[in-house]
């Protein structure tokens, strides 16, 4: 009985060593984080940098981009869909932060096969509060936007789309430019 008095004893207190050292892990951690005014809650309850640590923008566009938004059914294309991360200086993962996102998108045209002239042809800005939010993956964070340009032309053209996050601070980070070609039109 002693033996198994003197075992009980020695684990209990181990066992309340350990939840002191906790709460006195968690009382001086409290100031460090509760009332800092760069942080704050959207609707969602996650956790969001108000003052924008981004330093890259990454886009990947799949296969099944290309999208039809025309209530009328048919089939052409009038704009695409993509995964855009915003990857955080902090914590090298994507992010949900405020600021803008704007997509500039290029018509590239064509001479004997060489680049001739690249046109702005379209322009796309939304707040990142705005825009489909996507689950979190071991990337991070991410957003889903859907672009439609509606009527603009450019079934078969070659195309470059270049995605920047502008922070309420200005800051413009913009990512790489993807070429791309846009499908024809559908019948």
């Amino acid at each position: 009985m002693n033996r198994s008095f003197s075992k009980w004893w020695r684990c209990d207190r181990l066992s309340n060593t350990r939840q002191i050292a906790w709460v006195l892990l968690a009382l001086a951690l409290a100031p460090c984080g509760c009332n800092d005014p760069n942080w704050s809650f959207d609707k969602n309850r996650r956790a969001r940098a108000s003052k924008s640590d981004i330093y890259k923008v990454v886009c990947f566009y799949p296969p099944n981009m290309w999208r039809s938004f025309d209530e009328a059914g048919d089939r052409n294309i009038e704009g695409f869909t993509f995964i855009l991360y915003l990857i955080s200086s902090s914590t090298q993962r994507g992010a949900l932060v405020d600021g803008t996102i704007e997509i500039l998108l290029y018509r590239v045209d064509t001479v004997e096969g060489k680049q001739s002239n690249r046109v702005l042809a379209f322009e796309w800005s939304r707040d990142t509060s705005e825009i489909a939010e996507r689950n979190p993956t071991k990337l991070g964070h991410g957003y889903q936007p859907s672009v439609n340009w509606e009527t603009l032309d450019l079934f078969g053209k070659e195309v470059e789309i270049v995605v920047r996050h502008i922070a309420p601070d200005g800051t413009i980070i913009p990512s790489r430019t993807a070429t791309l070609k846009v499908p024809a039109r559908k019948l």
